[in-house]
């Protein structure tokens, strides 16, 4: 007891810092000159505030980077800017060797900006903007990003957790839906001809709107009939299911939706006058036979205490089918012990979101050995748009996971926003936008293989040109082998020589050489010869010293404590000729024949160059037909009018409140 007591005395003597969760802190304030830049938060929150103060004390007390640990199972959410937040709080005193303390300067060396018309928010014409559009430099970035960051996915820790089995359910559009895409196509527009103001009606709006009916009509017009083929329905249909096969094990669903987030409690709700998803799936599961004991949604917990009694009764399987939100019960919350399935009824906005979601379910401590993922997608609806966005920020992300120092620059992922042209494509099911994704992946994939085949052919020009000097060093080296093998066979009977002196026995000429090597007097002078090799004492070098044989060529050889055996090191040295002289001409016949290889190899060009053409000119043809680069006529409008880009809205971050669309 008492070493345990001076353990913990000693343990607080210093002092740490350990945060979970440390991606709820990103909303560090950055001070910079770069005013009016997308791509770069303005977001400040108290909490993030108060811990950049804490590790900057700890810093201070501990001399240096030392004693906070952050742990996070998604430290990138949205961009790369984030990762300069983790480095302020992490590597400060890295940062300021460098000269990097201030934003300014990391985004100097690590970020390319530009300014170019944009579409404006309403949709009506363009203006200019300067905005974050690539990152450069990304293996330096990471090098030092790898210093303080001790990254592991799951694949390289290989978990106890259930495997994971997707499943996509792929709904065809109602007639309703297609006639609410043709107003939203409408809007979009007159939004970009002008015909309504910026406070009527703009592009936000569309998108929210195009969302929700993405989700469900009756979200947008609770007046709308049910459609029995609907998502909600559809994931009605699997969660009673799964329900009934599992009974006996008791086993536990959730469901994941960020929008028609409950407004009342069950027992106020009015399908009719007040609908939302949340209560819509109880009411019908209910319907279906499933006790409303066994079902409840995060929205219902008040505190803390209420919010962690609901995890305890879905982790014994009292509540069976469990409704919540990403922000409410994504991160930091661990019901997962007797899921089964998970159900994806909208699209987060972030790849982390995502992340947070799935990392509910494939989780230790799950009891099930296999386990569903869902994901509800509505044809020629805002949801294939909105999982594109996510798997191209995603890819990037996990590049930057796995340390992937192979690219240079790539473009920033902070920016996804919808143009009225990419609202009517989406909307119209037109097939070349499949083939569009499909063009995008393989052109992706040809740009991998290409970059390998351009490192493979610079590999191969600096193996043709320092191959003749490589060769070269080789027939010097034979040619002087050849010399000194002669040299020791004509001398193979002289007696060793140090000094003046010559010795027939090993002990005596060893004993008199270790004194002369060791007294450091004689470095680089010759101190006597071994069949008629000059023995010539060099720097020590650690602990370590040693002696050079020349001849024709030079050989160091490390001499021991030992006096017989220091000579019988220079005698083996010596003997060791026709070995080095074999290897040394396999050497040059390899190098000339990686050369040969090297010069048949080198001018052929990348088998794929034109398949990858003829793809480029497809993409150009179909953008050019969807009318995805058209500019629109610009229109002058009032600054103080403009309504905030959808994509900085829907990537804020609420520190104290949930980041819901209702």
């Amino acid at each position: 007891m008492a070493r345990s007591h001076q353990l913990y005395g000693r343990f607080w003597r210093e002092i740490y810092d350990i945060l979970d969760e440390a991606h709820k802190y990103k909303n560090k304030f950055i001070f910079t000159k770069m005013n009016n830049v997308s791509g770069i938060s303005r977001a400040m929150s108290q909490r993030s505030s108060d811990m950049d103060l804490k590790c900057e004390y700890i810093g201070e007390v501990r001399g240096g980077d030392r004693g906070v640990v952050f742990a996070t199972g998604t430290p990138i959410s949205n961009s790369l800017v984030e990762m300069y937040t983790l480095q302020t709080y992490l590597q400060r005193n890295g940062l300021r060797e460098v000269g990097l303390q201030f934003f300014d300067s990391w985004a100097a060396l690590y970020t390319e900006t530009i300014t170019a018309l944009e579409l404006a928010p309403s949709g009506q014409g363009y203006r200019t903007r300067t905005r974050v559009a690539k990152f450069t430099n990304l293996p330096e970035l990471l090098k030092m990003y790898r210093s303080f960051a001790d990254v592991k996915t799951a694949d390289m820790l290989n978990l106890p957790v259930p495997e994971a089995k997707k499943i996509v359910e792929q709904l065809e559009p109602t007639e309703t839906i297609l006639e609410l895409n043709d107003q939203i196509v409408e809007r979009s527009e007159k939004i970009s001809a002008g015909a309504v103001e910026p406070w009527e009606d703009n592009m936000l709006c569309v998108t929210h709107d195009g969302k929700m009916i993405a989700l469900d009509p009756r979200c947008f017009d609770s007046t709308i009939p049910d459609d029995s083929n609907s998502k909600i329905n559809r994931c009605v249909d699997n969660i009673y299911k799964i329900w009934s096969d599992t009974a006996e094990q008791r086993c536990t669903q959730v469901v994941f939706c960020d929008m028609s987030t409950p407004k009342k409690m069950y027992g106020d709700y009015n399908p009719e006058q007040d609908f939302d998803v949340y209560n819509d799936i109880k009411r019908k599961l209910i319907k279906c036979g499933i006790p409303e004991e066994e079902i409840a949604y995060v929205h219902e917990a008040k505190t803390d205490q209420q919010k962690q009694d609901i995890f305890d009764r879905v982790r014994n399987g009292e509540v069976r089918v469990f409704l919540g939100s990403t922000e409410k019960c994504g991160a930091g919350t661990n019901f997962q012990n007797k899921l089964i399935a998970l159900h994806h009824l909208d699209t987060p906005f972030r790849p982390s979101d995502l992340e947070q979601r799935e990392g509910r379910i494939v989780r230790q401590g799950n009891e099930n050995k296999e386990v569903y993922l869902f994901t509800y997608v509505t044809k020629r609806t805002f949801d294939a748009y909105s999982y594109q966005i996510l798997e191209t920020k995603q890819r990037f992300i996990s590049q930057i996971n796995r340390g992937d120092l192979s690219v240079r620059v790539a473009e920033d992922i902070d920016d996804a926003t919808l143009s009225f042209a990419e609202i009517k494509a989406i909307t119209s099911d037109n097939p070349k936008i499949k083939r569009k994704m499909e063009i995008e992946m393989r052109l992706g994939q040809l740009s991998d293989l290409e970059k390998v085949y351009r490192d493979n052919r610079y590999a191969l020009q600096a193996q043709i040109y320092h191959a003749p000097e490589r060769i070269n060093a080789r027939e010097v080296k034979i040619k002087n082998l050849q010399d000194d093998i002669q040299l020791r066979n004509e001398h193979d009977k002289d007696l060793i020589r140090i000094g003046k002196n010559s010795y027939e026995e090993r002990k005596d000429a060893g004993a008199l050489l270790i004194r002369v090597v060791k007294s450091g007097e004689y470095v680089g002078k010759t101190v006597g010869f071994i069949k008629g090799f000059k023995i010539v004492p060099q720097a020590i070098k650690g602990d370590t010293y040693s002696i050079k044989l020349i001849g024709a060529g030079e050989y160091d050889i490390a001499i021991s404590d030992s006096d017989v055996g220091t000579i019988m090191r220079l005698e083996n040295g010596l003997d060791d000729f026709e070995f080095q002289m074999r290897r040394s001409q396999s050497e040059k016949a390899s190098i000339e024949e990686d050369l040969a290889a090297a010069k048949e190899q080198v001018d052929k060009p990348f088998e794929q160059a034109e398949e990858a053409e003829q793809l480029r000119n497809e993409l150009a043809a179909i953008d050019a037909e969807l009318d995805l680069g058209k500019e629109e006529t610009p229109i002058v409008m009032d600054e103080d009018t403009e309504a905030k880009p959808i994509v900085e809205i829907l990537n804020e971050d609420d520190d104290e409140d949930e980041a819901e669309v209702a």
